[in-house]
């Protein structure tokens, strides 16, 4: 009972890399039980109740607030990483190693998310809804009528009122 407004369908609204990180990192967390038991605790409630006790579950945007937990856990595998690769190795080039995947994994997911955020499934998952490139007719026509006393339309009016110009439009151009 996924919508795709929120995340793309049938994906995980976190990249692999942040699953593989919290995947080492949840028996991690667990095994640092008394720096971060609390968290894995509010965790796994969250999980339960916002996502598994709901209706139509297991509902994915409902458990958005799981996010940072997830986030939490994943650094806590990322920074043990690093504490244990700077012990071997010297601690400039682990740092810089950590620098280049941060990069290449923020701009893989920002390129992900403008792909996706502009795809055409998207849009019309947002249906009913005005196109970015009506806002500004839009806009105008909503503050005519304020001025002259007159009520705002719905999207559905509006669309109503761009069918029937685009059809005198049409007439006018047969005519001349």
């Amino acid at each position: 009972m996924e919508n795709i407004r929120y995340f793309p369908a049938k994906t995980s609204p976190v990249d692999l890399f942040i699953r593989i990180t919290f995947l080492i990192g949840l028996p991690l967390a667990i095994l640092l039980k008394k720096r971060i038991g609390l968290w894995l605790v509010i965790y796994f409630l969250s999980l339960g109740t916002l996502g598994m006790l709901t209706t139509d579950s297991p509902n994915l945007a409902r458990t958005i607030p799981v996010l940072p937990f997830i986030y939490l856990i994943s650094g806590l595998c990322i920074g043990e990483a690093i504490n244990t690769m700077k012990k071997k190795f010297d601690p400039k080039i682990v740092w810089s190693l950590f620098i280049l995947a941060f990069i290449s994994v923020s701009v893989f997911n920002i390129s992900r998310y403008f792909t996706w955020v502009q795809s055409e499934a998207v849009s019309n998952a947002r249906q009913p809804a005005l196109s970015y490139s009506d806002f500004l007719k839009w806009q105008d026509y909503q503050i005519i009528m304020v001025k002259s006393g007159l009520s705002t339309v719905t999207i559905y009016e509006w669309e109503k009122i761009k069918a029937q110009n685009s059809a005198a439009q049409e007439s006018f151009d047969i005519i001349h």
